[in-house]
């Protein structure tokens, strides 16, 4: 009897090994992708403008900036519906354990909790200047606070990810070492 709970415990052992592997990967790839596209955004150029009476100043690449954003948002979009039908299926008991010695539930509050202050933060100080788009004014402030917002947000989580990657290698190391 014992000796099969062992077996089972390693199994589900691996599995969650398994699990955070692929998860470190794909983040890992999206960050990749992220930076790539944005650094091709910003580095590879602008049109000249279409016709001699607009002149727009266009950077080349913003169909594909947008078109990996939609992407992005519909992906993740799409792995919250999944994830939230996944855990409503499991026991309600399911976010009274623990995760690495930390409470389930404790590490939802603090993120649900963190991405709100940080939405809330980043909409409240955000600019409503005016702005010259397509030599047209745009002057929507709640449209440019809320622009600001998602732009910030986003900034904020990526430097987040980053910096978790990076203590994530450096505790791994430092682990491997000691």
């Amino acid at each position: 009897m014992k000796l099969q709970r062992r077996h089972k415990t390693s199994l589900n052992t691996q599995n969650k090994d398994a699990i955070g592997r692929i998860s470190t990967l794909s983040l890992r790839l999206m960050i990749g992708l992220t930076v790539l596209v944005f650094a091709a955004f910003f580095l590879i150029g602008y049109n000249g403008g279409d016709d001699l009476l607009t002149q727009r100043n266009v950077p080349r690449l913003t169909g594909v900036l947008i078109t990996t954003t939609i992407c992005f948002v519909i992906g993740t979009i799409a792995l919250v519906i999944w994830s939230i039908i996944k855990t409503v299926k499991k026991s309600k008991t399911a976010w009274n354990g623990y995760e690495n010695g930390v409470a389930r539930r404790k590490i939802l509050m603090i993120t649900i909790g963190t991405l709100i202050v940080i939405m809330l933060l980043s909409f409240t100080f955000g600019s409503t200047d005016k702005m010259l788009i397509n030599h047209q004014p745009f002057s929507d402030k709640l449209t440019l606070r809320l622009a600001n917002m998602f732009v910030t947000t986003s900034i904020i989580l990526l430097i987040g990810a980053i910096i978790a990657i990076i203590a994530d290698w450096a505790r791994k190391k430092i682990k491997k070492n000691v």
